[in-house]
């Protein structure tokens, strides 16, 4: 059971830290957002969100509050779309590694920690009274309605492979966002393979034409478009929208759009 290092309450409605070592040289912190509009008794929709490089592995908590960089403040895009989500976010490495998250099992592994957090100190339903057993194949992916894959920068391939190693959750993807993330051709094969075998899941890309995202983007819509793929979605950025900005600048409008979370 992962540890509660502590709990904040602003922005509302509540952000759980619990500590879930990945070996990735990183702080041990995962950040779990409960949104405004969270509704314990209805499904739980989670989006697992995996950023791109920072200055020295900067800890989750600090990343996403503060003032100074306003293209970090995620949980209040969270918010302004209006939507009953929790977001997760590892604290990942200076260059977004992520330990065994990537390995095989650790995807599911690290879902029934965040199910477990959630169950043991945030109440998600009437039957959270009940301990998620990890080792005897009660699993978290029975309380997980929908999940959401997010990924900005260096956190892109990261996510592929993330999708790519699900097991016990792999019918739970609903989405895919890449945020100006497209930097590793390796990662094409494996998007096209996941639109293809799931035409429920929705993928949707945004780059920054003429940057290192451009070539694998168009490389994506490219393969999408032979294998005549109607839910992958990739897009330029609109002018000026920097780097940093692009999950801040997409995130909002993501979330309204989601047609398969309530």
């Amino acid at each position: 059971m992962p540890t509660l290092v502590r709990s904040e309450t602003r922005p509302p409605h509540l952000t759980l830290y619990v500590a879930i070592p990945l070996r990735n040289g990183a702080s041990a912190l995962t950040g779990i957002f409960f949104s405004r509009e969270y509704d314990r008794a209805a499904p739980l929709n989670l989006i697992l969100y995996l950023r791109g490089w920072t200055q020295h592995g900067e800890p989750i908590d600090r990343f996403w509050s503060d003032a100074t960089q306003p293209h970090a403040l995620l949980r209040e895009k969270i918010n302004s779309g209006g939507r009953n989500l929790v977001l997760v976010a590892p604290t990942l490495g200076a260059r977004s590694e992520a330990g065994w998250l990537m390995a095989a099992g650790g995807p599911d592994t690290y879902l029934d920690h965040v199910v477990n957090a959630i169950r043991a100190h945030a109440a998600v339903t009437a039957q959270s009274e009940e301990t998620v057993q990890t080792d005897d194949g009660f699993a978290g992916q029975h309380f997980v309605d929908n999940l959401i894959l997010g990924a900005h920068s260096g956190g892109g391939t990261r996510m592929t492979s993330f999708a790519k190693h699900l097991g016990r959750y792999a019918d739970k993807p609903r989405e895919v966002w890449g945020f100006d993330c497209t930097y590793e051709t390796a990662d094409v094969l494996d998007l096209v393979n996941l639109a293809r075998a799931r035409a429920d899941v929705f993928l949707h890309y945004h780059y920054i034409g003429g940057t290192a995202t451009d070539k694998v983007a168009n490389l994506l819509r490219q393969h999408a478009a032979e294998a005549q793929l109607r839910n992958v979605c990739v897009q330029p950025t609109a002018p000026g929208v920097v780097h940093e900005w692009v999950p801040s600048f997409y995130l909002e409008s993501r979330i309204r759009s989601a047609t398969q979370v309530p």
